[in-house]
């Protein structure tokens, strides 16, 4: 009966690991994958990470400091046959553990992804490679913090993206007004999820 799960549709399961150790989980189990000949079982495994720049004042100057971090800390999402069998070998061989919820029979089963949650991962993954592609550390539309200047710790969201100047133009709510102000790249940071 494996031929079975061959046929079935794939879903998005959820993978715990340690927190701060998805990178290397994700490359453990594409390296298992590869070795046991998964591949027509397992589709695809996805960490979103953002890259984060933190503003630092090192000597008396302000520096920009560029870190990369999982957007879920702890979790591997992983595009596969919904097959219990395949997921104890992947428990075993790559010490990830399936996440699991109570179902209404009183027993248990793995957590999935629903199409609109895995619709919010991937647009995360699509707008930090369009930051990327971009070579700015923002995006138009996306919140922010304001770290220094007079408009400090106000939050608003960016309007435009001067590369060439290395400025934002960011629309806050001053008195109670929108009111749109420039930024250098350095005195503001990204709201993350």
């Amino acid at each position: 009966m494996a031929g079975n799960h061959d046929m079935e549709e794939k879903v998005w399961i959820v993978f715990q690991t340690i927190s701060g150790r998805e990178k290397k989980a994700k490359e453990s189990l594409e390296k298992f994958i590869q070795e046991s000949n998964l591949g027509d079982k397992v589709e695809r495994v996805l960490v979103p990470v953002e890259t984060v720049e933190k503003t630092r004042e090192v000597r008396g100057q302000i520096r920009r400091v560029r870190i990369e971090r999982p957007v879920y800390r702890g979790y591997v999402f992983v595009k596969m046959t919904k097959d219990p069998e395949l997921i104890d070998k992947i428990v075993k061989a790559t010490g990830l553990r399936a996440v699991l919820a109570r179902d209404p029979s009183g027993g248990y089963t793995f957590i999935t992804l629903s199409p609109q949650e895995i619709a919010h991962i991937e647009e995360i993954v699509r707008r930090e490679m369009e930051r990327r592609k971009a070579q700015a550390p923002f995006i138009k539309g996306e919140r922010v913090r304001i770290v220094a200047g007079p408009f400090k710790d106000m939050e608003g969201v960016v309007e435009e993206v001067y590369t060439d100047k290395k400025k934002i133009r960011v629309v806050i709510d001053l008195f109670g007004r929108l009111t749109p102000v420039d930024v250098d790249f350095l005195h503001a940071e990204r709201i993350t999820l």
